[in-house]
């Protein structure tokens, strides 16, 4: 008998299915192709890294190779498991297509390979026509659902339990790259799977370096930490940032800190569903005008989350999407002065009706070590 978590999840790509379909209907499709492994998990439950999905108005089929099956057979949730031996996806799909006789078939525009499409596209001739379709899946994805919210949470614990223990290895003469790796531990430690991103650990001037990557710095007193990471929990990410200082920062540091945690809580007050992304964008923008550090901001306010770090809507002066209930946001702004220092501070937060939820909870308070 299907344990009450399997009843729950199936219920959960159910509706999920169902929210697809309806999306199908208005362009008249007869199938959509997800070939997004990110996608295809969302609806079917498949991990692995090969696979995609057929759906029909009545009908979803999950193709995959022989590694898979017995994965799959534990994993998908759908109508019919179809595991190929000897014969690549693609053609399994272009075989399906014209055996069912489907006339209209959707695609996923942004991440189905060129190869993949042209070889589709010769492989059905002329009998099917491929639409291609922009972030249809990926607007569902937008709003979690409860039990999505449950792994979003549990992955932000993870990250800030992480992030206390990783305080207490902070020692002069460490390299940023050490620090990451001990990151990378803890992080597995207290039950993510893998990181959601490659940490990055940044010591001193190098903390301005907005992407930068751990190398071989060493650590000396005086100087500002920056680490920016996060963990997947059952494919689900977090992100936080947190810039620490290892002995007294100074003033001109700790004015620009006072900044950023200020203008950081004052936007991750103003979330709220109805608010429009560029709304939240300039409330750190604003106050950071205001504090004499504006020019110093180069980046977004943040960016949205889930089975990928990086997903829509982004709080952006460049987006104007309203904000709703169930979608997860980072709020991260900072301030930067090239080859000196680099402060931020990022924290997830649950949009809900009346306003926001923060998922990271690690103090945001400057710590002194």
């Amino acid at each position: 008998m299907p344990s009450a978590r399997r009843l729950k999840q199936a219920d959960d790509f159910d509706e999920r299915i169902r929210r697809l379909r309806r999306l199908m209907k208005t362009d008249t499709l007869d199938a959509f192709l997800v070939t997004h492994l990110p996608n295809v998990r969302y609806l079917a439950g498949f991990t692995g890294s090969s696979g995609c999905l057929l759906v029909q108005p009545r009908r979803t089929i999950f193709i995959s190779d022989n590694r898979y099956r017995e994965q799959a057979g534990r994993e998908v949730v759908c109508d019919e498991v179809h595991i190929l031996e000897g014969v690549d996806l693609i053609s399994h799909i272009a075989a399906a297509v014209k055996e069912l006789r489907l006339k209209r078939l959707g695609i996923e525009g942004k991440t189905l390979s060129v190869w993949q499409f042209f070889t589709l596209e010769e492989a059905l001739e002329r009998g099917c026509r491929i639409l291609p379709t922009e972030d249809w899946i990926e607007s569902l994805r937008q709003i979690k659902g409860a039990q999505e919210l449950k792994l979003l949470k549990k992955a932000a614990r993870i990250g800030d339990r992480a992030f206390r223990k990783i305080l207490s290895e902070v020692r002069a003469g460490i390299s940023e790259a050490q620090l990451a790796r001990r990151l990378r531990f803890a992080l597995e430690e207290f039950g993510g799977e893998k990181p959601s991103f490659d940490p990055i650990v940044l010591f001193g001037g190098r903390t301005s370096l907005i992407h930068g990557k751990p190398g071989g710095a060493r650590l000396r007193r005086g100087q500002l930490i920056l680490m920016d990471f996060g963990t997947v929990y059952r494919g689900y990410c977090s992100d936080m940032t947190r810039t620490v200082a290892f002995g007294e920062p100074g003033e001109e540091i700790r004015a620009a800190y006072h900044a950023v945690r200020h203008a950081q809580a004052e936007t991750r007050r103003a979330v709220k569903a109805g608010r429009k992304t560029d709304q939240i964008d300039a409330v750190a923008r604003r106050r950071l005008e205001q504090m004499g550090y504006g020019e110093e901001f180069i980046h977004a306010t943040g960016h949205s989350l889930g089975l990928e770090i990086h997903e829509d809507p982004r709080l952006s002066e460049q987006t104007s999407e309203r904000l709703r209930p169930g979608m997860v946001v980072t709020i991260e702004p900072g301030v930067y002065r090239a080859g000196k220092y680099g402060i931020r501070i990022e924290d997830m937060v649950h949009v809900t009706r009346d306003g926001g939820e923060t998922l990271t909870h690690t103090a945001r308070n400057l710590i002194v070590l």
